[in-house]
């Protein structure tokens, strides 16, 4: 179920920012990377979607994508500026694919 999906993007999502705080930069690639396979496997499950939101769905999955692996390369340096830039794309992603599928970002 996408709905499903994509509660667990916003959980994966809120792992990566309590990681953040604590500064466990080198564990941010587990949720990233799982955050990327949910993501991707979206775009199996659009066809309840209309088509301009579905489009809206692939570009917010694009970003997802490249921000878990900006994510995982950036943690591994652990750059806290860059971890922090590429969570806000992360973030963004996954509030517009939660706003897409009416669910709410996790709290």
């Amino acid at each position: 179920d996408a709905r499903q999906i994509v509660a667990e993007l916003a959980s994966r999502g809120q792992q990566i920012e309590e990681m953040i705080v604590r500064g466990a930069f080198t564990e941010i690639f587990i949720p990233a990377l799982q955050a990327k396979e949910l993501a991707l496997a979206l775009q199996d499950h659009g066809g309840t979607l209309g088509e301009a939101v579905r489009n809206q769905v692939r570009i917010a999955v694009r970003h997802l994508v490249r921000a878990a692996y900006l994510l995982d390369w950036y943690g591994d340096l652990g750059d806290k500026t860059d971890v922090d830039s590429a969570f806000r794309v992360f973030g963004s992603a996954v509030r517009e694919i939660g706003a897409a599928y009416d669910v709410p970002a996790a709290p």
